[in-house]
């Protein structure tokens, strides 16, 4: 009898979710937790199978993917579409930290194109007026009000500039065809810019918008209902953000981690990786509430929030670990 019950309590122990978990991902340095959880194997250890799908305009593709269950887990920016996409029926959950700013880890800056530095064209944020700015997402997003932020110390607001929707992987390439003059950039993508010398590193968002909470981690509805598996994911994305938190510490485990990113990533090269800023990541997922509050109000009060709806309705930290 006992064996039969020990036999019954292992097979319990080792059951896994029913299908493999689809994580719509965006490829920058902020997901770093989620790409060496998947390639040191520490959701496998979890008894969960796991597919990663790299989205360029990551939030805005996962938020109708979530309400569907094509995707499981999403790690993307916080933006107005995520509270209107729940005022419309869609009970996703904001599980974890994906990515925030702070003294230490001033990864997402405004970045101008290297030649209008050279010519003075911009030399202050007031040089800025006209200028086409790029940013991931137009319609309420973090890097939107950062930008804001950042103009009102030029007496500009985001009314003044010419405000272009482009991906992050595809700003380089934007600011070489010189299609726009400046934009709101993150890691990896922002070193790579500053080393190929197309972009220089204008202003830090962290100075205008202190421990902005910028980027976050998704449940889909049917994934947060299975607790059991929904905190075996917790635990193991956590254990690989602990390990890029340990590798800022040693420069030789720092770029040791440059191939697992950038395999998603997929930058030209890697000579960027040892003067990277790094993205703030917390070792317990927790969040900066206050500043997703904060910036729902923006949202609301630039007219982006259609619905009915509140960060608390949304935000669920039951996933992380109990203090």
């Amino acid at each position: 009898m006992k064996k039969m019950i020990l036999a019954a309590a292992l097979f319990f122990s080792a059951t896994v979710f029913a299908e493999t978990i689809k994580i719509g991902a965006s490829s920058s340095l902020s997901t770093a937790g989620i790409y060496i959880a998947q390639e040191r194997g520490y959701f496998k250890k979890e008894g969960l199978q796991t597919e990663i799908i790299v989205l360029n305009n990551s939030t805005a593709q996962m938020t109708t993917l979530l309400a569907k269950n094509e995707l499981h887990v999403g790690a993307g920016n916080l933006i107005a579409g995520l509270f209107n996409a729940y005022a419309a029926g869609e009970k996703f959950k904001i599980v974890a930290d994906k990515g925030h700013v702070s003294d230490k880890n001033q990864y997402i800056w405004l970045a101008v194109r290297k030649d209008l530095i050279d010519s003075k064209k911009v030399s202050s944020v007031a040089d800025l007026k006209g200028l086409k700015i790029g940013l991931p997402s137009i319609e309420g997003s973090s890097q939107q009000i950062a930008l804001e932020s950042i103009l009102k110390s030029g007496n500009l607001t985001n009314k003044d500039v010419k405000l272009v929707k482009v991906g992050y992987s595809e700003m380089k390439m934007a600011f070489q065809q010189k299609e726009i003059d400046a934009a709101v950039q993150l890691e990896p993508f922002l070193q790579d810019m500053v080393e190929s010398e197309v972009g220089v590193k204008f202003k830090s968002v962290n100075e205008f918008r202190p421990n902005q909470q910028s980027a976050i981690l998704i449940y889909s509805e049917k994934f947060a209902a299975d607790k059991k598996n929904a905190q075996k994911f917790m635990k193991a994305y956590l254990k690989g953000v602990k390990d890029y938190n340990k590798a800022l510490a040693n420069k030789e485990e720092w770029l040791k981690l440059a191939p697992v990113v950038n395999k998603y990533a997929k930058l030209d090269g890697e000579k960027s990786w040892g003067k990277m800023e790094p993205v703030g990541l917390k070792d317990n997922g927790s969040m900066n509430i206050d500043s997703i509050k904060a910036d729902f109000e923006w949202y609301k009060a630039n007219g982006f929030i259609k619905g009915e709806v509140n960060p608390d309705q949304v935000v669920d930290t039951s996933f992380l670990p109990k203090k």
